[in-house]
């Protein structure tokens, strides 16, 4: 049986699987008047057909007993999306996502780092669905491995316990109405990896990087430069899911703003 804040985390996972789904449906098949076909596939014989089509697609994949083996949002061969797998008894083995196209431009996708890259947090099940593990990345490199919480905490009140807490953990921030403002990976107060946030409707209205500590020693953090500093490209999006600005830091200094 699922605990309130894993059915919780379940559930909010699910709806913004649909919004994003919605939001990526409904923008590209407007840039394309195409609708997004669910395309079931195998994991045995030729490479389907579908791979080499140049579309926008949800795929269903399907072992030699039929089982379903994993389901994603794709663009020819390249993962751009959510994505769940499976155990053979049908309970999930690992979801997570992809990290999505929002440009509208489909071509060149893996010279242009936007083909199958993981991206935030991926969570791991055993054969009966209990919850074993997560694991986070930015643009497709691991930025922090179990043992990390996931916390949940809300935007007004006391400041939680786990911000004095001395560990790694990945916050999940709601507002008073229970929508998610941000989520991200920190160490007390500090922000120290990939950071996400969000619109009302579940959008994402924020995504980037904080400098990671790489250094083992997480005494200092702020006095050593290594708390909170934005890193790399941020992007804002409005509450559509275009990109509205973009910034590029090096370590916290802006070097480049669109």
């Amino acid at each position: 049986m699922q605990t309130q804040p894993e059915a919780l985390y379940n559930f909010i996972f699910m709806k913004k699987i649909l919004l994003l789904m919605f939001s990526f449906f409904g923008n590209i098949g407007l840039s394309y008047s195409q609708a997004i076909d669910t395309v079931k596939t195998y994991s045995f014989g030729k490479m389907p057909p579908i791979y080499g089509e140049d579309k926008l697609y949800w795929e269903r994949n399907y072992d030699d007993k039929n089982h379903l083996s994993f389901e994603g949002l794709r663009y020819n061969d390249c993962f751009t999306g959510p994505f769940i797998n499976y155990w053979e008894n049908g309970k999930v083995k690992t979801k997570g996502q992809y990290l999505p196209n929002t440009t509208r431009d489909w071509t060149k996708l893996q010279e242009r780092g936007l083909c199958s890259v993981e991206t935030g947090e991926w969570k791991s099940y055993d054969e009966t669905g209990k919850y074993t593990s997560s694991v986070f990345y930015t643009n497709g490199k691991m930025v922090a491995t179990p043992p990390i919480d996931t916390v949940s905490t809300t935007n007004y009140g006391k400041m939680p316990p786990v911000f004095f807490a001395n560990k790694v953990y990945w916050e999940r921030n709601y507002d008073d109405r229970h929508h998610l403002l941000f989520e991200a990976l920190k160490y007390n107060t500090c922000f120290i990896g990939p950071y996400f946030a969000y619109w009302d409707n579940g959008n994402i209205k924020t995504r980037g990087q904080y400098v990671e500590n790489t250094s083992g020693d997480w005494t200092n953090l702020k006095t050593r430069g290594l708390c909170s500093v934005q890193d790399g490209v941020w992007k804002n999006y409005n509450e559509t899911g275009q990109v509205s600005k973009t910034i590029i830091y090096d370590k916290g200094t802006i070097i480049k703003e669109d």
